[in-house]
């Protein structure tokens, strides 16, 4: 995963924008990309308490795409750590429930579950099992 430098995005108050302006030379790709400032600021998409959101255009995909980014750890190595978003309001629904899902994760209410799980795997992967043969001799 290659993401350029975080600090050379542009921001849009604590949204961070990482779209090549040699694409915003396209006017298609501007004017959806100032629709969605006003979106992600309508929703509050950039203002969660665990996370950030980089805003970023695929060119293979040819569409926006929203990397999360936690605000402690960075970007999770994760193969759900991206998301497209457009302005269509089922993609805007889609974006929201996915950004609140990963806001959630890194809460310390989320870690704590999380912690929980992976002790109890620990337990049942620890626990002796007898081995069952389906084969008959």
């Amino acid at each position: 995963m290659k993401i350029n430098n975080v600090s050379q995005n542009t921001s849009f108050g604590r949204l961070k924008i990482n779209v090549d302006k040699d694409l915003l030379m396209f006017s298609p790709i501007k004017k959806e990309l100032n629709q969605l400032k006003k979106i992600f600021k309508e929703n509050g998409f950039s203002r969660k308490k665990n996370v950030d959101v980089i805003l970023d255009y695929d060119v293979e995909q040819r569409s926006f795409v929203g990397i999360v980014e936690s605000k402690k750890q960075g970007i999770p190595n994760n193969p759900g750590y991206k998301q497209s978003v457009s302005t269509k309001k089922s993609s805007i629904e889609a974006f929201k429930n996915w950004l609140e899902n990963w806001d959630y994760m890194y809460s310390p209410k989320g870690l704590s579950e999380w912690r929980k799980i992976r002790e109890r795997a620990l337990e049942e992967m620890q626990k002796p099992r007898p081995i069952v043969s389906i084969w008959k001799i």
